[in-house]
């Protein structure tokens, strides 16, 4: 799913973050299907929507989204490339505020692993762009070809932890924010997605219709009545 970045509440998220304490930013997860790829490409686009050129960065090499999502073919870049503000492989939109680089097919850029490294990279990628925004794996996710989340999130200015409503478990959110704080990550806040958890007032609305073939008058009135309530509308 594509996130507006236009929506009230990314602009809350980036006033918060890009805007002011975090020129880079880590986006990770508990585990995975939490929405990091949509939070993190709304909140790249954001920020270039206000003049600042940023570069949105794939690290979330378990399974890369970023590039299906902007219509880009990954390349094949090292460690070493990234590491050089001259030879970044960032693909830049025509406004040049905003660009990203898609995750790499080239088993090199596991140097990134070395937190030297790593630190070098981010430094040639502020040389490039004012804000930068990481796309990383879940932090709970672990495997041979994978970019430790964590350790991206010690390097980066400032963390946001995605929880989607009704799937990350407790035990995994309590996990994930100690492995990130172990490793001195600034956690700036928890986003808690529940686009999939309707508030009441919808979930009494789309009931009403069951009704609509038999008594189509009070059921219209009824839905007036709970559009009308402030009470019913609430976010939880």
């Amino acid at each position: 799913m594509l996130i507006p970045p236009g929506w009230s509440e990314i602009d809350r998220i980036h006033a918060q973050t890009l805007a002011g304490p975090a020129p880079t930013l880590a986006v990770t997860a508990a585990s995975r299907g939490d929405g990091v790829t949509s939070l993190a490409l709304a909140l790249a686009r954001r920020s270039a929507a206000t003049g600042r050129r940023t570069l949105l960065v794939d690290l979330a090499w378990h399974a890369p989204a970023v590039a299906a999502r902007t219509g880009l073919v990954p390349s094949a870049w090292g460690a070493d490339a990234v590491a050089d503000a001259s030879t970044v492989p960032a693909v830049w939109w025509s406004n040049h505020d905003f660009g990203v680089l898609a995750h790499s097919t080239d088993p090199a850029a596991l140097g990134l692993r070395d937190p030297a490294m790593l630190r070098r990279a981010l430094a040639a990628w502020q040389q490039v762009a004012e804000r930068v925004v990481i796309d990383c794996s879940p932090v709970l996710t672990r495997n041979a070809a994978n970019m430790p989340a964590e350790a991206v999130a010690a390097a980066a200015a400032g963390t946001i932890l995605v929880v989607k409503a009704g799937t990350t478990r407790t035990v995994a959110l309590e996990q994930a924010v100690a492995r990130l704080t172990d490793r001195g990550a600034s956690l700036l806040g928890i986003v808690y997605d529940d686009r999939e958890c309707p508030l009441l007032a919808a979930e009494l609305e789309r009931e009403t219709r069951r009704l609509d073939r038999v008594l189509p008058h009070p059921m219209a009135w009824l839905r007036r009545a709970i559009r009308a309530s402030t009470l019913l509308r609430q976010e939880v």
